[in-house]
């Protein structure tokens, strides 16, 4: 434990601005820091289905607060701390596919989550996207998985929540019912539909202010 003088204190917010608070603050190699301005990386695996139905992307970019960060994907995993190791999670991921083939998906109608997005459904791949979601939560991932949240594959079309939710830890807020009503009936003109076949999945880098991910490495299905 620290036990910080009353001119150590005077310093600490000289030095990281009058506003620190000590809850905040870490002590790492003779240097302190406010945990309020440190950047967390973490890694998700995802699939792109490379929609061609500018429909769709148009869509997103109006309802969808997180368009510019990702283009359409199905997240497999979601977000887990980069402590993981990236060599680690690479291993990982591309042992566990080594047990599925590439499946065809479609991707068809439409449902509201319970966190109040707009979900984009599949009517046939969903049961080994489940599979394949239950084999990389375990081992290196298996204390990441969330046991009180069923697993639903889906392309997130638009956020219909309220601004204060977390898409690193969900939980329920307030319906824009107006809004959800507006843009179910746009959604549901377009009648859409799309085939993919599932070859390979990503795994991406982002980081804890959503203003930057990378695709990192791409592991195919592989048996």
């Amino acid at each position: 434990m620290l036990i910080f003088s009353e001119q150590a204190l005077d310093d600490i917010q000289v030095h990281l601005g009058i506003g620190a608070n000590l809850a905040n603050i870490i002590y790492v190699n003779n240097l302190l820091y406010d945990t309020r301005h440190l950047i967390v990386m973490y890694y998700s695996i995802v699939y792109y289905p490379e929609f061609q139905d500018e429909r769709i992307a148009q869509f997103r970019k109006d309802y969808d607060p997180y368009t510019p960060l990702i283009r359409e994907h199905v997240t497999v995993v979601f977000p887990v701390s980069a402590e993981v190791g990236l060599e680690n999670i690479v291993r990982h991921t591309s042992t566990k596919l080594e047990g599925f083939e590439p499946f065809e998906v479609c991707f068809k109608g439409f449902e509201k989550s319970w966190d109040h997005w707009l979900l984009l459904s599949l009517s046939t791949g969903r049961d080994i996207f489940v599979e394949i979601h239950d084999a990389l939560y375990s081992d290196l991932l298996a204390s990441y998985r969330r046991k009180d949240l069923q697993y639903i594959p889906h392309v997130g079309l638009g956020f219909f929540g309220s601004d204060d939710y977390d898409p690193f830890n969900p939980k329920p807020t307030s319906l824009d019912e107006e809004k959800l009503d507006e843009a179910m009936l746009r959604v549901k003109a377009m009648d859409f539909i799309s085939r993919r076949i599932v070859e390979q999945l990503t795994i991406v880098e982002i980081n804890s202010e959503l203003s930057e991910l990378r695709n990192i490495q791409e592991c195919s299905l592989s048996i």
